[in-house]
């Protein structure tokens, strides 16, 4: 299994945005960025073994800095829409960032998906860690996420 990493592109704030490759040895591979935690491509065999890249996606990886479809990211604080970007728990309203009209739609602009994430090189793949501070986005604790993707030589990821 070959791991290999390459800068693509910058976000507006100058972080890295890189490009993540897992290849085994036939040749086929799974690709991934920390922006977002995503998984971006999946260069498989398909019914003829001919490698191709089976997820849709954006040509260029600086694309995904202005997603709006969520397209191969890890979501979070919450997955979906909170109606009124508002919340309830033990008695106190948790006021969130509404990025879908009135209502909170995959975490809010402070969203998992818009976050650069920490990350490290796996023998057979790559491990994604953020940490969201209590009070981001509106949201209440502090929470740590990690996201593993590992691919095989029987091209399972």
């Amino acid at each position: 299994m070959k791991v290999t990493h390459k800068i693509e592109t910058h976000t507006q704030a100058g972080e890295p945005v890189i490009r993540f490759t897992v290849e085994n040895s036939s040749g086929a591979c799974v690709e991934f960025t920390n922006w977002g935690a995503r998984w971006i491509t999946a260069i498989v065999p398909d019914a003829d073994g001919t490698l191709a890249n089976v997820l849709r996606g954006y040509e260029h990886i600086s694309g995904y800095l202005h997603d709006t479809y969520y397209m191969g990211v890890t979501i979070g604080r919450f997955a979906n829409r909170i109606a009124d970007a508002s919340f309830t728990i033990n008695g106190k309203t948790c006021r969130l960032e509404a990025n879908d009209g009135l209502n909170t739609n995959h975490g809010g602009y402070s969203g998992f998906h818009q976050k650069i994430w920490q990350w490290e090189e796996l023998p057979d793949g790559i491990r994604f860690r953020l940490n969201s501070p209590d009070g981001e986005g509106g949201y209440p604790g502090n929470v740590c996420i990690t996201t593993t993707y590992c691919f095989s030589e029987k091209n399972e990821l």
